[in-house]
């Protein structure tokens, strides 16, 4: 589902970084949206492993903000996907990656932020980013809720506070 959401962002996105770049041969178009795609989506799921879930949580339900390190990371992503997949140089996949990913980030968080949007649902993301270690955590809900510090931000503290009401979540103790 979430390959499909956010393949169909490249497409609608794809203009000059892809389809109208001389580096990416028409032919390949196709490829590097696909490319794209699994690089964005391998990246999502890298970072949440690699602890920045939160930040992920904050993007999925702050419309349009996405923090520097996990579009970074992403990035980082999808320029070792177009390098590999087509054998792009590194300036010619950074240069795509730059123009890219900020947009598609910006655009997932927009939809997922929009309660009326229910293809972009931030849960069933969230559980496609995890592997399904967080199926049935309704965060729509608990950001609704005012969780954490009662804001009405959903913040790292906010977050933070329930991982940890959630207990072994991803295995964890403590």
């Amino acid at each position: 589902m979430l390959d499909n959401l956010l393949g169909d962002l490249v497409k609608q996105y794809a203009g000059n970084a892809v389809i109208n770049n001389p580096a990416v041969p028409n032919e390949q178009n196709e490829s590097a949206i696909s490319s794209i795609t699994d690089g964005i989506l391998n990246g999502l799921k890298q970072h949440a492993a690699g602890g920045g879930l939160s930040s992920i949580v904050g993007m999925l339900t702050n419309s349009g903000q996405v923090d520097s390190t996990t579009s970074q990371n992403v990035q980082g992503s999808v320029v070792n996907s177009l390098m590999g997949k087509l054998g792009l140089g590194q300036g010619a996949a950074s240069g795509i990656a730059a123009s890219m990913v900020p947009t598609i980030l910006g655009a997932l968080s927009k939809n997922s932020a929009d309660k009326s949007n229910s293809a972009f649902d931030p849960s069933s993301i969230l559980s496609t980013l995890t592997g399904g270690k967080t199926n049935g955590l309704d965060i729509a809900g608990l950001v609704e809720k005012g969780l954490g510090d009662g804001d009405g931000k959903f913040g790292l503290g906010d977050i933070t506070s329930a991982l940890g009401k959630l207990g072994n979540l991803f295995g964890n103790k403590g």
